[in-house]
């Protein structure tokens, strides 16, 4: 192959497609003070983080309306100023004119405002972790790139919430005093989050093999790559087959899809990680 030259390197590695490629020991050394491979688990740690101080926040709100009702109930003085709580329902409660919202309502099932202001606020919280450090790519044959571990890590800590959300008896909606289908719009909030990092992850990954070999020996060389595209693809169709304009139409063909795809998902993410 034309492409591959192979010399020894004064650092003791060699050299590939006219790029140095170091030896393990030299890798090692250059990531320790370069978002080394091993710290990058941070990412999903802090991520998961921020999931369970909003479970946290949801549970106290919970059990001070039960609190409110309960002083009601009993002719107590109010718990809270009713300016307080006049303000936590305008903030919850509103939705989007009905002109508008009928229009979001195709690709997102866009309910209640409050939602969907704490999903936007994850989605800023874990953009902003991903992407503030512009450390994104290595030099090639240095590693994988700290843009798709900080991505793939952010991704893979929300999975397990994004099957919680979706099931109809799940712990999060007893611990938080939400009905199942109100959780939906977080679901599907999640799964988009998921969707947007795993193509993060991936596009990522291709650019900095780009740099090293070719795209057809770099395809070839890992079933860590096929594993992965198969992830993604199984990732994208459950998150397109459930867009409110398809499952409205389509539920029956949704439903089935839906499961069987998940069940892919799951394998080939086992087989990719």
């Amino acid at each position: 192959m034309s492409f591959l030259v192979r010399r020894h390197g004064d650092g003791g590695g060699t050299h590939i497609n006219g790029h140095y490629v170091p030896t393990m020991d030299e890798m090692m050394e250059y990531q320790a003070t370069r978002e080394p491979w091993d710290s990058s688990v941070k990412y999903g740690r802090y991520t998961v983080y921020f999931c369970a101080v909003s479970l946290a926040v949801f549970f106290l709100v919970h059990w001070i309306k039960v609190l409110i009702l309960w002083t009601r109930l009993n002719g107590g003085a109010p718990v809270f100023p009713s300016k307080l709580t006049a303000l936590l329902r305008l903030l919850t409660y509103p939705r989007l004119p009905y002109p508008i919202a009928k229009i979001v309502n195709y690709v997102w099932t866009i309910g209640p405002l409050g939602p969907n202001i704490l999903l936007f606020i994850a989605l800023l919280y874990t953009s902003l972790y991903c992407w503030v450090n512009e450390y994104y790519y290595r030099p090639p044959f240095y590693g994988s790139p700290p843009l798709a571990l900080r991505s793939e890590w952010i991704a893979t800590a929300l999975v397990p919430f994004v099957f919680v959300l979706g099931a109809k008896r799940n712990l999060i909606s007893w611990i938080i005093g939400v009905s199942h289908d109100k959780l939906q719009v977080f679901h599907q909030g999640v799964a988009f989050i998921i969707v947007y990092f795993s193509m993060v992850h991936a596009i990522s990954e291709i650019v900095q093999s780009k740099m090293e070999l070719p795209w057809t020996q770099v395809y070839g060389s890992d079933p860590i790559w096929w594993t992965g595209f198969a992830a993604l693809g199984s990732l994208i169709w459950l998150y397109l087959g459930s867009l409110p304009i398809v499952r409205k139409r389509l539920y029956e063909c949704f439903y089935v899809l839906h499961i069987a795809a998940s069940i892919l998902f799951v394998a080939f993410l086992y087989k990719h990680g």
